[in-house]
């Protein structure tokens, strides 16, 4: 596994990678988004509809969706709880979230 941090909007002439969002996304195994604050979140939503598992939290719309149907990241979109106050929990538990998706078989 490969963690690529994408510092930029990408729009295929980013100078960075060259290539759409859409199509960089379907070459990922997993996305990570652990939005402070996002409305809605289209990005996680977007990964799923393109087939790659996800992990957000709870304080962006879609995390809040997902929160009341919970998953796992093995079963698709992974939610870990974010608030003020518990950024190091946060960070544990995505990188146990990540661990146990790259230690999953096909």
């Amino acid at each position: 596994m490969k963690i690529i941090f994408v510092p930029s909007y990408l729009n295929g002439s980013d100078g960075i990678f060259n290539k759409s969002y859409y199509d960089l996304l379907i070459g990922m195994d997993l996305t990570v988004f652990p939005s402070y604050y996002e409305p809605w979140g289209y990005t996680p939503l977007e990964s799923i509809a393109f087939c790659v598992p996800t992990i957000t939290t709870d304080l962006s719309g879609f995390g809040q969706w997902v929160s009341h149907n919970p998953q796992d990241v093995e079963n698709g979109v992974g939610v870990i709880h974010r608030s003020d106050y518990n950024s190091y929990i946060v960070s544990t538990q995505l990188a146990e979230m990540i661990g146990k998706f790259a230690s999953l078989t096909k």
